[in-house]
């Protein structure tokens, strides 16, 4: 006869021995790890079809509904190849300025880049807390980010005493690259984040 209660006692010990197994962790700055995130994508039909229920159910509108679909799209895919995007989150805003730049770095940024983009869209610091994607710390770590006096600050202490002229044809270049890697989801993606992303190139490379 099969003892259940050492049969789960056992289970127990084992899954508790190899946490990684059952534990997601941050997205590693790897271009293969972002491989394996964008195939569990949704494309075609069921990308577009599932944009308005989506937003219905949570009654969002505009960049809300959109940016929110994108995060719950990455969320869900992230989850499948054990990572999360709350720890991927929190890894960035402790980082600061230099944790966008690593993930873009790494080619990246479709993947963090909605989940960045959130956290400068009204209603989008509310929306990370209450879906459990964001502490009260991480909103004001990013508020931090996204504000221009800061930033400037960051260049800074990189080495550049002062913020030079973004170039408008660079960024509208880069603008329209960001766009094109990130393939079907970014059309249901704010140009915000494509902004952001295109003028941080620009001010380091253009």
């Amino acid at each position: 006869m099969v003892n259940h209660s050492l049969v789960v006692r056992s289970l127990l010990a084992f899954s508790l021995a190899i946490p990684s197994i059952t534990q997601a962790i941050p997205l590693p700055l790897d271009i293969r790890a972002g491989q394996s995130v964008a195939r569990h994508f949704p494309t075609g039909a069921a990308l577009v079809d599932n944009l308005a229920p989506f937003c219905k159910s949570r009654s969002l509108e505009g960049d809300l509904c959109s940016m929110g679909y994108a995060t719950e799209i990455i969320q869900n895919a992230m989850s499948k190849e054990g990572y999360s995007a709350k720890d991927t989150i929190a890894k960035i805003g402790n980082a600061g300025y230099s944790g966008i730049t690593m993930y873009e770095n790494a080619r990246l940024e479709e993947i963090t880049g909605p989940l960045i983009g959130m956290f400068g869209i009204p209603g989008g610091n509310e929306y990370m807390i209450q879906y459990g994607l964001a502490t009260k710390q991480d909103v004001e770590r990013f508020k931090v980010l996204f504000d221009k006096d800061n930033q400037s600050a960051q260049l800074k202490a990189n080495g550049v005493h002062k913020m030079k002229a973004v170039d408008k044809s660079c960024v509208q270049k880069m603008l329209t690259h960001f766009k094109k890697e990130a393939g079907e989801q970014g059309k249901y993606m704010s140009d915000d984040i494509f902004s952001v992303q295109a003028e941080n190139w620009c001010m380091k490379n253009g």
